[in-house]
């Protein structure tokens, strides 16, 4: 703890905020080096910086070690009042952003892989060219990333969203159905119900088993063995499109025209069933950036002419030459 001694020294001292900024920064990201990336300065800047607050406050704020790093007493107590401060000024600074309404300097999003190969790119496109002064940082991810401590400001994500501090828009609907190739057809034979999957070969998403199918009035489970299993949609539609037998894809992905006529629906009727849906997700402040906002819009608008979700009409025109 502080000693009543030194508080009129402290008081008197000029405060460095930028250096306050940093220390709160380093306990978010709970490391110098995540706080270097978050804050875009060397994390020799970083340490220099704490050390410097340290020195001025004459206590230590953090006991750090090869691997971890924590918080002393002092350090907490600082802390509480340090980030109340750092996320006031924030706020004061989105305000100003929000209400001068014009999107300026860089944006960071993450998305899944998936995502990242089809939709994305054609949204930042648009978005940048109806914001010259923007730039976009693509992470490209399956994992969840932490939007704080790495310093993101908007993430597409599938599923509910469980953390509280941030706030969720939702973008379309998750459409998944059975695909294969023309190939594999032409070898098999059309399928007229889902229990006939179980004779079939079937390349199937890491712990998507058994599958729940429907047509609109009767739900039907199927557990095929996979003759082939990945964690990644993209490598699902790569062995289909090779012929290795029947998968579940999202429609979009199915559908991107990079692979027009490559893969064709299975037993079309039928879709996997899901109340999924992928959303865009970011920090629940105040103020949006007019960055976040102006990418939201965009993609809202673009949302009709991306093939997120295949027409029934398009489903009809293949379903002679479905499985």
């Amino acid at each position: 703890m502080v000693k009543s001694g030194n508080i009129v020294q402290i008081i008197g001292q000029s405060m460095d905020l930028d250096a306050i900024t940093v220390f709160v920064k380093v306990v978010e990201a709970h490391s110098f080096s995540g706080a270097a990336r978050l804050l875009k300065m060397p994390k020799t800047t970083v340490s220099a910086k704490i050390a410097a607050l340290e020195k001025r406050l004459g206590v230590s704020l953090l006991h750090r070690t090869t691997r971890q790093l924590h918080l002393t007493e002092a350090g907490r107590h600082y802390y509480v009042h340090c980030a109340k401060a750092v996320q006031e000024l924030e706020l004061g600074e989105s305000a100003l952003l929000a209400a001068r309404g014009r999107p300026a300097g860089p944006l960071r999003i993450t998305a899944p892989i998936d995502i990242g190969h089809t939709l994305l790119p054609k949204i930042a496109r648009a978005y940048l060219e109806k914001n010259p002064g923007t730039s976009i940082e693509m992470i490209l991810s399956n994992r969840v990333s932490d939007l704080v401590a790495e310093g993101i400001d908007l993430a597409i994500r599938v599923g509910k969203l469980a953390d509280s501090s941030l706030v969720g828009r939702r973008f379309f609907d998750l459409s998944m159905r059975l695909w294969t190739s023309a190939s594999y057809r032409d070898a098999t034979g059309i399928l007229e119900h889902p229990e006939q999957l179980m004779k079939h070969r079937f390349v199937a998403y890491t712990g998507m088993a058994p599958v729940m199918l429907t047509d609109g009035s009767t739900d039907v489970e199927v557990a095929p063995r996979p003759r082939v299993t990945a964690d990644d949609f993209e490598a699902i539609r790569s062995m289909l499109v090779l012929g290795e037998g029947i998968g579940l894809l999202p429609d979009f992905l199915a559908m991107d025209p990079a692979y027009a006529g490559a893969l064709v629906p299975v037993l079309p009727r039928w879709k996997f069933r899901t109340d999924s849906a992928f959303s865009f997700i970011y920090h629940s402040r105040k103020y949006t950036s007019p960055n976040v906002q102006a990418f939201i819009h965009t993609a809202m608008e673009l949302l009709s002419d991306i093939d997120v979700s295949p027409a029934e009409n398009a489903l009809r025109r293949n379903a002679s030459t479905a499985v």
